[in-house]
């Protein structure tokens, strides 16, 4: 199971169907008491599974543009640990309105309304409807 979330090895975009397999591996590779943890927690680890292709795009993004979060975030005028929320798929810290204005700083605005589109119910649930501009 080494490996399996490691945002290197996941593919461009994940279906909802993909990331519940690759949570339920996940989660049988578990310990009892870690399961029981994971079961009490908000955060679906499909949904965690499924959010990651996103942030390995958006940092993918940034790092070619060489730049650092703290530029971002000084340009876009959003906070580090909103963009870093986006980057590493910290669910409870998503905002929409981050998210979208990261997404049009790294020319990503296509791409990420696709992935918004494709993932309906996981927009909703935690509310990154893509704002308009």
């Amino acid at each position: 199971m080494r490996g399996v979330i490691n945002t290197k090895n996941l593919p461009d975009k994940l279906t909802a169907d993909e990331a519940k397999v690759i949570a339920d591996m996940v989660i049988d590779s578990l310990g009892t008491q870690l399961k029981s943890l994971l079961a009490r927690s908000d955060v679906s680890p499909a949904d965690l599974i499924l959010f990651m292709p996103v942030g390995k795009k958006f940092t993918g993004a940034r790092e070619v543009r060489g730049l650092a979060i703290k530029e971002v975030s000084a340009r876009i005028r959003v906070p580090q640990y909103r963009l870093r929320a986006v980057e590493n798929a910290r669910l409870r810290q998503l905002k929409s309105d981050a998210a979208t204005k990261y997404a049009e700083f790294l020319k990503l605005t296509t791409w990420y309304q696709d992935w918004c589109s494709e993932n309906e119910a996981f927009v909703a649930k935690y509310g990154l409807a893509l704002d308009e501009t």
